[in-house]
């Protein structure tokens, strides 16, 4: 919606390789509605007929969020839609689970709706089993771990945290982005 242009996004993802068999993943995405004057989150068209791009851009921000995970992930956990029928056209409240389906290319698809509201913060958390087919170990004495992140074509880059864990006595040999490590 226009909100999307006072709305700023972050990405941070942690991977936990230590046990290779049973890889696992957590991916937050932080929203931060940065419109500086608080309001009730209500439908234009419901208590308000403005046609001002202005009254639109400083608003409350709905949003469908979706992910895609690779194929075979499991989901462990995922937020819930948290909308009361206040804040929809329907009226209706929407506390169902996030929806996890086949998404594009056979990769899991997580999907959910949820509204932030001026000057608020929200941090929508996933947490997942990947399959272990995602360490390739087709190199003797070599496990490789991909990461693709593909942002929403039309968007700017996100800011992106990457946490990674591995078992005792492996050491990265190679990024397509500077490592920090301690």
């Amino acid at each position: 919606n226009k909100a999307n242009a006072v709305v700023t996004q972050a990405l941070a993802y942690a991977v936990d390789l230590t046990n290779p068999a049973a890889p696992l993943a957590t991916l937050s995405v932080t929203y931060t509605n940065t419109v500086p004057t608080a309001k009730a989150c209500v439908h234009f068209g419901v208590a308000n007929a403005s046609t001002q791009y202005s009254d639109y851009l400083n608003d409350c921000y709905w949003d469908y969020w979706r992910v895609l995970l690779p194929a075979g992930a499991t989901v462990l956990s995922a937020p819930d839609n948290a909308v009361p029928g206040a804040e929809l056209l329907s009226g209706e409240d929407d506390f169902a689970p996030a929806q996890v389906s086949v998404g594009e290319a056979g990769t899991t698809q997580v999907a959910g709706l949820f509204v932030l509201a001026p000057l608020a913060a929200q941090a929508n958390t996933l947490t997942y089993q990947l399959p272990a087919a995602v360490l390739d170990s087709s190199r003797p004495g070599q496990r490789t771990y991909r990461l693709h992140v593909q942002k929403q074509p039309g968007t700017g880059a996100l800011p992106f945290a990457l946490s990674l864990s591995y078992p005792a006595g492996w050491r990265v040999q190679r990024a397509s982005a500077p490592v920090l490590s301690e």
